[in-house]
């Protein structure tokens, strides 16, 4: 009974454990299962072994005792077999930054075929042709996380398997030593050349992410591997990014604040995005030059757009104009202030906020000379919402945090434009942010199946699940 207890209290110490466990990120986060990053792994080096079959292989020439030789020509890879169910497709064992993927007997092998022929003094005694079966003896997929990129290798060594021969006395342990000596060597080396860009296919999805939302302006964001952390156990694994985001190609930004987040995933992959993006996104189209635009004076409260709206506001605008002059708005993020994520990260449940500075001057239409520069600092209170598979920010609503004026206006007179500051303010309530519209397509994106998301204090979780499990094996065949 005590035993039994001691049981149920252990696993109930590892549930929280586990609950608590945390992963620091900037930007995106990925938590994998075993089965999905395994399937990844797998598929993603399929494409790299396609390439090993156009590989082209030099004659191989040996001689023997007696004045005989043995000479190896047209040597070719036939095909391969990946099988995924002879994988621990549901394992793996990662000491960083090595990542195993444990296979059973034969899970990768390769066919071949050649021509031998045998001679003595030069005179053909046995010729014919060959084929025979490469295997990993190790039954190894190494996956190695020690770059931005990570690399991949089937490792040393190699057997020959199922050598067959066609001719009459056929030197068969000759050409199986032969093959041994010196096929296997330039073998390998074909296999690690084909996996070239293995390291940018199994990534790739995650780390050059475009928006999804129609814009007229190219946002970008690349991640970089920060961690890679055995999660749940063991049962998955966390890869934390570091983001960049580009604007139009010119306009670049770092996120610096680490997101230190929770892991409970709810699918076999899970991406989290930090709620960070948003002010940060923002701040990069502002100073891109996306939120530019004018201003109607309705959306300020004016009746109308002419000048004498701002007499009683500026009395000496009556020495330079009639009033009858037609005014514009142009309003734009600042290129000098930031757009500041001042989340309440201390509070149990923190409202994700933003400070937006925008920087809006009134002019002449007719002379386009300014007469009022206002810098009005806008404070969003912002939540984090799904759509189309897609992480986009609303804003719950806005209030006007403050403001300054060029010319500097007394109280009296910021008394009479501030409700029209406000006027503008109250145009963001309840609106959809543009920024960051943020859509993590998985790779097998048909085998998976997503299913919600969810949102943890300041970021936002997307899950999916596999559609086939382990009990459903699939071979992976190329002729």
């Amino acid at each position: 009974m005590r035993l039994l207890i001691g049981l149920i209290m252990l696993g109930m110490v590892l549930l929280v454990c586990n609950a608590m466990e945390e992963v620091a990120y900037e930007g995106l986060r990925l938590d994998m299962s075993a089965l999905t990053l395994n399937r990844d792994i797998i598929r993603t080096i399929t494409p790299a072994l396609n390439r090993t079959l156009n590989a082209t292989f030099h004659s191989m020439n040996e001689t023997g005792s007696f004045w005989t030789a043995l000479h190896l020509t047209n040597m070719r890879i036939t095909y391969y077999k990946i099988h995924e169910e002879r994988f621990d497709i549901n394992k793996y064992t990662y000491n960083a930054p090595t990542y195993q993927l444990k296979g059973a007997f034969e899970s990768i092998y390769f066919h071949i075929s050649f021509h031998y022929r045998e001679t003595w003094l030069g005179i053909p005694i046995s010729t014919g042709q060959g084929s025979a079966a490469i295997t990993n003896v190790n039954n190894l997929i190494l996956v190695f996380f020690n770059e931005s990129d990570p690399d991949v290798q089937l490792p040393h060594p190699w057997d020959i398997k199922n050598l067959t021969m066609g001719g009459i006395f056929a030197p068969t342990t000759w050409v199986q030593s032969t093959l041994h000596k010196h096929f296997i060597p330039t073998f390998h080396r074909v296999v690690d050349d084909a996996m070239y860009d293995f390291a940018h296919n199994l990534l790739r999805t995650y780390r050059y992410i475009e928006d999804v939302f129609p814009h007229d302006i190219d946002l970008i964001f690349r991640n970089d591997i920060l961690s890679v952390t055995p999660t749940v156990g063991g049962m998955y694994l966390t890869i934390a990014f570091k983001t960049n985001i580009t604007v139009n190609n010119y306009i670049h930004k770092k996120m610096y604040r680490k997101m230190n987040g929770t892991i409970v995933p709810k699918g076999d992959f899970d991406y989290c995005l930090a709620a960070q993006l948003v002010p940060d996104v923002m701040d990069a189209l502002g100073k891109g030059g996306y939120y530019d635009s004018d201003v109607p004076g309705s959306l300020w409260g004016f009746s109308t757009e002419t000048v004498r709206e701002f007499f009683d506001i500026m009395p000496t605008l009556h020495e330079r104009y009639t009033g009858d002059e037609t005014f514009a708005i142009h309003c734009q993020n600042s290129r000098f202030e930031t757009v500041n994520d001042i989340t309440q990260r201390d509070s149990e449940y923190p409202v994700p906020q933003l400070q937006n500075p925008q920087y809006c001057f009134i002019y002449v239409v007719s002379t386009g000379e300014y007469f009022l520069l206002v810098d009005i600092f806008m404070r969003f209170y912002y939540e984090m919402k799904c759509k189309e598979e897609a992480f986009y920010g609303h804003i719950l609503y806005a209030e006007l945090y403050n403001y300054k004026t060029l010319p500097v206006l007394p109280e009296s007179k910021r008394l009479l434009l501030e409700p029209h500051l406000k006027s503008f303010v109250d145009f963001f309530h309840d609106s959809e942010l543009i920024s960051p519209g943020v859509k993590v397509v998985p790779n097998r994106h048909d085998d998976l199946k997503f299913d919600w998301a969810y949102i943890m204090k300041d970021e936002i979780c997307f899950y999916y699940k596999e559609i086939h499990r382990p009990n459903e094996p699939a071979q992976i065949t190329t002729n």
